[in-house]
């Protein structure tokens, strides 16, 4: 039966009207004649817009070589902006699955990945001035490697078709260790 309800809450859920977390209705137009349309909301993506697209290159690091495809989409209605990757090494396959979500209330970009080895990250989002590198510091692990562990994932648009990558880790109160680094180029 709770499998039932849940199952009609979804189905319902896509024809319930959009709100915002303020209780208006988001897209809904003015009931008064003659009112000014809200002015439209900032761009929240446009410092990470960037990244959209499809990337592949090589990775090096602790695992040895391995060759990799990362893609970056909004997806949801453009609520957020998802990331997924397969990288093959040796004979051994990675893949991970990210959402980047703004978060209003801290006024800060925050990412969540999801890896095949089965262990959670939530990152904190900080991007340069220039906008050319996301630093992603944990905040949380799920079924890490190791009690304490923290990661540290800086992305680098070097160029508008080059992206670079590297993934450090740290246990308790050790520094980082550099632990894989990748260079890829935009392939769509």
């Amino acid at each position: 039966m709770r499998t039932l309800a849940l199952t009609a809450l979804g189905l319902c859920l896509p024809l319930a009207p959009a709100l915002s977390l303020d209780g208006s209705h988001r897209g809904a137009r003015s009931a008064q004649e003659g009112e000014a349309p809200a002015p439209s909301e900032p761009d929240v993506w446009a410092p990470v817009r960037g990244l959209i697209g499809t990337w592949e290159g090589t990775s090096e690091g602790k695992f040895g070589p391995a060759e990799l495809e990362t893609t970056w989409e909004l997806v949801l209605g453009g609520a957020f902006l998802q990331s997924r990757t397969r990288s093959v090494s040796r004979n051994e396959v990675h893949e991970d699955l990210g959402m980047l979500s703004y978060d209003r209330e801290r006024e800060r970009f925050v990412f969540r990945a999801f890896y095949s080895e089965g262990y959670v990250n939530r990152y904190l989002v900080s991007i340069s001035e220039d906008g050319r590198t996301l630093q992603l510091e944990t905040e949380s692990v799920e079924n890490g490697l190791a009690p304490g562990l923290r990661a540290r994932n800086t992305i680098v648009l070097t160029g508008s078709d080059v992206l670079t990558t590297s993934l450090s880790l740290a246990a308790g109160g050790d520094p980082y260790e550099l632990c894989v680094s990748s260079r890829l180029m935009r392939k769509r």
